[in-house]
């Protein structure tokens, strides 16, 4: 976040750019007969356009006095940020759009990069408003991204947007869902509606698509089986990362386990304690049912593990650190999934 005297600094830039060169009308005063008919001839206006108005009344609003340290919060940086993100711009571009738009720029320049991308993704999608940047800063990443899945499928309507935003905390996890939702091509209204109306769920099912997709498992049979059994959705990821590191997740095992979901958890350790102990193939597998002793026998083996990544991160060799989210890139362009390690 900006400090508050670099928020005043940039805002007295722009102002004193602006008044350097506005043409005569815009500095005229309102009593002045002359400036009024030409302005009426013209269909122009006398004085500052209403996006110049806000950015004085801006300024005079943020403390002078304060330590040259201290850091704006989200309720003083939302004005300024409704200012430059929710004017239209004129057409062709005038000096007030010239200015707003290199505001824009040098605030952009000093929020930190996700940030600063989320806001531009979510005011081409038109959810830019107070809700999001006062008590959803923190998600407005994950948010853009949710919302930028929906509109690349047709599906951003106000309903869906409104049921992301009121769900902050598990934007990052839903944003993920619809993701590998995307990469199989079954981004739909009918698949996102359950994942919405249980957003408590979306970490469960985004780790659980995400094992699917990266197996080439992830259609629309097996979507569908997990939506409609939300109840036991929290094992189901466990026993899909077991059979994955075993080589074992294959559609005939998680047609299997969906079957079987409110025993996934108990399933989970019992492919743990076979693969342990070198016991673990198609026949036992195969005799993984609660009514068999194998199952009894293995079953309470192993105590669950816990993911310890709250996110799925992809290495690729464009990253800068090795390792990124597996979303669409700044473009819409998707990118391939590269092996889960």
């Amino acid at each position: 976040m900006p400090a508050i005297q670099q928020l005043r600094q940039l805002i007295q830039t722009a102002l004193d750019n602006y008044d350097r060169d506005r043409g005569w009308l815009r500095r005229a005063r309102p009593e002045d007969l002359l400036a009024k008919i030409i302005a009426r001839l013209m269909n122009r206006q006398i004085g500052d356009p209403p996006s110049i108005h806000r950015l004085r009344k801006i300024l005079r609003g943020l403390p002078a006095d304060t330590d040259d340290q201290a850091i704006a919060s989200p309720e003083q940086l939302w004005p300024l940020i409704d200012c430059l993100y929710n004017t239209q711009r004129a057409a062709p571009p005038s000096l007030t759009t010239t200015i707003i738009d290199q505001l824009q720029h040098d605030l952009s320049a000093k929020l930190s990069p996700h940030i600063a991308g989320a806001l531009d993704n979510l005011q081409r999608d038109f959810r830019l408003n107070q809700r999001t940047v006062l008590r959803q800063l923190q998600h407005a990443k994950d948010i853009a991204r949710a919302f930028k899945c929906l509109r690349q499928a047709g599906i951003l309507t106000p309903e869906n947007g409104e049921t992301v935003l009121q769900h902050p905390e598990h934007a990052e996890h839903i944003a993920l869902t619809f993701y590998h939702l995307q990469l199989a091509n079954l981004l739909s209204q009918t698949n996102i509606t359950p994942i919405l109306q249980h957003p408590q769920q979306a970490q469960s099912i985004s780790w659980a698509f995400g094992d699917l997709q990266r197996a080439g498992l992830l259609n629309q049979e097996n979507v569908t089986s997990i939506l409609q059994d939300l109840e036991h959705i929290n094992g189901i990821p466990q026993v899909f990362m077991r059979l994955q590191m075993a080589g074992k997740l294959d559609q005939a095992n998680v047609t299997f386990i969906l079957q079987h979901s409110k025993d996934a958890v108990k399933l989970a350790n019992a492919i743990s304690a076979l693969k342990q102990s070198q016991e673990l193939n198609p026949e036992t597998l195969a005799r993984l049912l609660p009514e068999d002793a194998l199952f009894r026998r293995f079953s309470e083996a192993v105590p669950p593990r816990r993911r310890f990544l709250s996110r799925v991160d992809i290495k690729t060799p464009s990253s800068s650190d090795g390792e990124r989210a597996p979303f669409p890139d700044d473009d819409g362009h998707i990118q391939p999934a590269a092996p889960f390690v």
